[in-house]
């Protein structure tokens, strides 16, 4: 069967995702001095576009702004939809295929070096760095969801720069402030 790869576009520039021997995927920043990557991608169900297992060293949101998706994280399946967010930590085996339409996604990759230094290694390392956090599933609230779509179009303008660190700081105070309520 031919491998058939969703499109991705980062800043009007299109590109096809690729991983190594090592199902590592080399992700692409758009600046080397900020280690962000926001980019969306357009699956095609009829081409049976899907997204293989793979890794990377990097942090990712997903959200599905249109359709939805079987994702998988280290053999764990489950549905993707418009009011879901996904958090996958570094190095977690994932993976992802259409289930029954066209899908657009929004992906944001980055290094937890966005954050603050007391605050990268007081909450956010730790919790990354335990062994038993490999994603997290948030429901969006409408708001939320409002802040994604401006992303879509993502140009690579500074004051981008700080609505996308906003939202992910904001993304890791829901999951931090849920964990410690568990």
């Amino acid at each position: 069967m031919k491998q058939s790869f969703p499109k991705c576009n980062q800043s009007d520039m299109e590109f096809v995702i690729s991983t190594n021997e090592k199902q590592q995927e080399e992700v692409r920043f758009l600046s080397g001095d900020f280690p962000v990557s926001v980019y969306t991608q357009h699956y095609r169900h009829a081409a049976s576009d899907y997204v293989p297992l793979h890794w990377h060293g990097e942090l990712q949101v997903l959200w599905i702004a249109e359709g939805a998706l079987e994702y998988s994280v280290n053999g764990r399946h489950f549905v993707l939809g418009p009011d879901k967010l996904l958090l996958v930590n570094r190095r977690q085996l994932h993976g992802s295929r259409t289930m029954g339409g066209d899908t657009r996604t929004l992906c944001i990759n980055f290094t937890p070096d966005i954050f603050h230094p007391l605050i990268r290694e007081n909450y956010v390392l730790p919790l990354l760095q335990s062994d038993s956090f490999t994603h997290s599933l948030l429901l969006l609230l409408p708001y939320q969801t409002e802040k994604l779509k401006t992303f879509l179009n993502w140009k690579c303008e500074p004051l981008q720069y700080f609505s996308v660190i906003n939202f992910l700081s904001l993304v890791f105070e829901d999951i931090l402030g849920s964990s410690e309520n568990t």
